[in-house]
């Protein structure tokens, strides 16, 4: 499982959301992937802070670079 969360929500803030997956037991040892087109040094050092294992700005990366880094996460959290 890996969660690849968009910080820019419609009806809430990825951060608010990233906070309540760490706060459940049942989620919280989910890996995420702050995924965005938002890039703001804050929030992606919050995101971070709160656990998310990369902060990926959307502009920066070629769908295949963003799938090698997701099975990278995902080969780790298996091994």
């Amino acid at each position: 499982d890996l969660i690849l969360l968009d910080i820019l929500l419609p009806r809430e803030n990825g951060i608010t959301f990233l906070t309540k997956i760490r706060k459940n037991p049942e989620t919280a040892s989910i890996p995420v992937v702050a995924f965005s087109n938002f890039d703001d040094p804050i929030t992606k050092k919050e995101a971070l802070s709160l656990g998310a294992k990369d902060y990926l700005i959307k502009t920066a990366y070629t769908p295949q670079e963003v799938i090698e880094k997701i099975k990278k996460y995902l080969d780790a959290k298996n091994s």
